[in-house]
């Protein structure tokens, strides 16, 4: 079987999922280290907005865009047209 080229785009959705309601505090924040995984931030955050932060939930993933967060998480495929 060989390999098809797709668009990322037709798999996933974006979420905005902003901590607007203040759930989650200082102690919630996540960064992520040189392997990719996420830890436990090392930033100094106390001075943040933290209605600003954006929420991911477990089975979701992120990336990180020239600093801009954008939170995504994989939705089924769509049928071909």
């Amino acid at each position: 079987m060989g390999l098809n080229r797709v668009r990322l785009g037709d798999y996933l959705s974006l979420i905005e999922r902003p901590n607007s309601n203040l759930t989650y505090g200082i102690d919630d924040v996540r960064g992520v280290n040189n392997q990719k995984l996420m830890i436990r931030t090392k930033a100094d955050v106390s001075a943040r907005d933290f209605a600003k932060f954006q929420i991911v939930e477990p089975g979701e993933f992120f990336f990180k865009a020239q600093c801009v967060f954008l939170w995504v998480r994989p939705t089924p495929p769509r049928p071909p047209s």
